[in-house]
């Protein structure tokens, strides 16, 4: 938890509180030429506070959603998700997930 605390605050530039495992994935992504990843991705939950300001090098984006609205947008729009995120969601379901914090 100590290593995943230091990441969020280094990425997103915020506080994180009261994370917890909730399980692990492996993906594969390509990035059309640019490379690929291979990862063992843990999975963890917990609440932020004070996001505003996450660092453009390793964050494009940051939006909040209800489970319902996250599951939608990721079936109806999934090339706007890292693809990492996509593959979680394939195995922990947002509803699951809130569930969990």
């Amino acid at each position: 938890m100590e290593a995943a605390s230091r990441r969020i605050t280094e990425e997103l530039r915020c506080t994180a509180d009261a994370l917890r495992p909730v399980g692990r994935i492996i993906y594969q992504a390509g990035f059309k030429g640019l490379g690929a990843e291979h990862e063992l991705c843990h999975i963890l939950v917990g609440r932020v506070r004070d996001l505003h300001n996450p660092d453009p090098a390793e964050v494009a984006e940051v939006r909040a959603f209800d489970a319902e609205m996250l599951d939608t947008l990721a079936a109806s729009a999934p090339e706007t998700f890292a693809p990492w995120l996509l593959e979680a969601l394939s195995v922990y379901p947002p509803h699951a997930l809130v569930a969990a914090c």
